[in-house]
């Protein structure tokens, strides 16, 4: 999977701690997008997180997207890796996101949250990706893991997009 975006900087002389993790643009049956609204940070997001040791890449996708939008995701295409350097957090970090285009398969079922995601009072939405892209560009900024989270996922639409038009 080839490198799409890289935000934050490295810095030569910090040790980053490494997480993996996978990001979705989970389409529907009808081409809308799954964005998750993180009430407490004021800002919308694409669906995805950490991937469990033991799980592949995939696996990961699948339990992520599963969790959070309720539905059994089939993979149709690798968007690519993103690179985000989080100086910011003590210990320093660097998140690997690999991206990936899925489609709804099959019933959709309530989302099943961990208790740290209901602690973010997340609201599942699905909307066109235009009006994704329009969210997340009028979305709050409020500290740096925010506008980094906007970033990436506003980068990842665009990118999506193109892909799915093509």
């Amino acid at each position: 999977m080839e490198k799409i975006l890289t935000l934050g900087e490295k810095i030569s002389d910090v040790k980053y701690e490494e997480r993996h993790a996978v990001r979705g643009v989970v389409l529907d049956d009808i081409g809308r997008v799954a964005l998750l609204y993180v009430g407490t940070h004021f800002h919308h997001g694409l669906p995805g997180g950490g991937i469990k040791q033991g799980e592949t890449k995939l696996q990961a996708l699948k339990r992520e997207v599963r969790e959070e939008t309720g539905v059994n995701a089939k993979v149709l295409e690798e968007v690519g890796i993103t690179n985000e350097y989080r100086n910011f957090l003590d210990p320093a970090r660097i998140e690997i996101n690999y991206i990936y285009i899925v489609h709804e398969n099959g019933q959709r079922k309530a989302p099943q949250l961990t208790s740290k995601e209901l602690g973010y009072d997340l609201e599942l939405k699905w909307v066109e990706i235009d009006k994704a892209i329009e969210l997340l560009e009028n979305d709050e900024r409020r500290d740096k893991k925010s506008e980094i989270i906007v970033e990436r996922d506003l980068f990842i639409l665009h990118k999506a997009k193109e892909i799915i038009e093509t």
